[in-house]
Order: structure tokens, then C-alpha cells, then sequence
């Protein structure tokens, strides 16, 4: 019963720390949730020394649907929300999108998969 406990803890501390933690190769990382969405979502782009930052939304031909943020994150987990529209305002339907961040220092592009559903 005591290795199981440790073993959750441990595991629960890996998971706390890489969130708090930037991705070593970048510097920075970018997260959504939910994923999949169905309403608003909170997006993470967590870094470890401030950045100027680009973070958009783009359809799988790579077309920029909306900007969620441009602009400097601080160190740490920096928090914004979404809700599933475009440029026009308009909620996009349900199917697959990426989210994408960019930095200009670094020359690093985080990417993730975003699902939306009805």
C-alpha cells in the first residue's frame, strides 16, 4: 500500500511540475482544455523567461481563423480564454483546428490539435 501511495505522489508531483515547467526545447509551451471543446476553452502558454508570443487559431490548411494574443508572456503559466468563434464572431463548427504559438526570439512554433464538438 506505501509503494502505491509513492508511486501516485511521484506521479502527481511529474505532472504538477510539467506544468509548471516550459518545454525544454523551447522554452515555452502552449495547452488547451478541454479538448475537445464544446463551448469556451482556457488556453496555457506556459514560459520560462518572458517572450513576445503570437497565439492563433488556424484551420488544417493553416489559415489564421482568429488571434487569440500577440504580444509578451511573463515567466510562467500565462492564461487566455477562447470561445470557439473567428474574426467575424462567428462560432466555428465542429471539426479540427490547430492551435499555434509563435515566438520571435526563439524561432519556435508550439503546436496543438484541437477538437470541436457540437
Amino acid at each position: 500500500m506505501k509503494k502505491i501511495t509513492l508511486l501516485l505522489l511521484i506521479g502527481l508531483m511529474i505532472t504538477l511540475c510539467s506544468s509548471l515547467f516550459a518545454d525544454a526545447r523551447g522554452e515555452v509551451s502552449i495547452d488547451i482544455n478541454p479538448n475537445p471543446v464544446k463551448d469556451d476553452a482556457l488556453i496555457t502558454a506556459t514560459a520560462q523567461t518572458s517572450m513576445n508570443v503570437n497565439i492563433v487559431i488556424t484551420d488544417s490548411k493553416g489559415i489564421v481563423l482568429k488571434t487569440i494574443y500577440v504580444g509578451d508572456i511573463q515567466p510562467g503559466a500565462n492564461h487566455f480564454t477562447w470561445d470557439r468563434t473567428d474574426y467575424t464572431g462567428t462560432v466555428l463548427p465542429s471539426g479540427k483546428y490547430i492551435l499555434e504559438l509563435t515566438t520571435t526570439e526563439l524561432k519556435y512554433t508550439s503546436v496543438k490539435k484541437i477538437i470541436i464538438l457540437k
